[in-house]
């Protein structure tokens, strides 16, 4: 046995947001690749499908699906289809994101609204969703996420893996 195979994915399920392009691509390419299958989702779901594309070029599984972290009934929807797909969920990558092109003091209410609600959206409801009747299932549901921020020094970007 290899080291690498000490990080193997194969048989677990995980849902990445904002999965079309750059870093969500290249999360949900490395996932597929450990062996997991992926839900890869976004509001621009032709993305997604290029990517599940490439995925299964390669002998991995995944789903395409349009999702807008905004609208629970989005995202329960992405949850479903994981389950009825691959039987639960494993991994969260909550790579969806969104910014204001603005210093903080000129960011209207409504705008700074908007970014909360995408960056921290409803993922929570994924992985509460993927534990549920999963709870049976060996481990946890690891909740991967991201946002954007602004400093007094210019952009920029802070990650954070919580553990739910």
């Amino acid at each position: 046995m290899s080291a690498l195979d000490l990080f193997r994915l194969d048989g677990k399920t995980a849902i990445v947001t904002g999965g079309g392009r750059g870093l969500g691509q290249y999360m949900a390419e490395a996932l597929a690749d450990a062996g997991a299958r992926v839900v890869i989702c976004s509001r621009k779901v032709e993305a997604c499908r290029q990517v599940k594309e490439s995925i299964e070029q390669k002998g991995g599984e995944a789903l395409a699906l349009s999702c807008d972290v905004t609208r629970p009934e989005d995202v329960e929807q992405v949850v479903a289809a994981a389950k009825e797909n691959f039987g639960g969920v494993d991994i969260v990558i909550n790579n969806s994101g969104a910014t204001w092109g603005a210093p903080p003091e000129e960011m209207p209410l409504d705008k700074f609204e908007r970014v909360m609600d995408v960056n921290e959206g409803d993922l929570p409801h994924v992985s509460g969703g993927g534990k549920g009747d999963d709870r049976k299932r060996k481990g946890r549901t690891d909740h991967q996420h991201r946002f954007c921020g602004r400093s007094a020094r210019g952009p920029s970007r802070l990650h954070a893996d919580r553990r739910l």
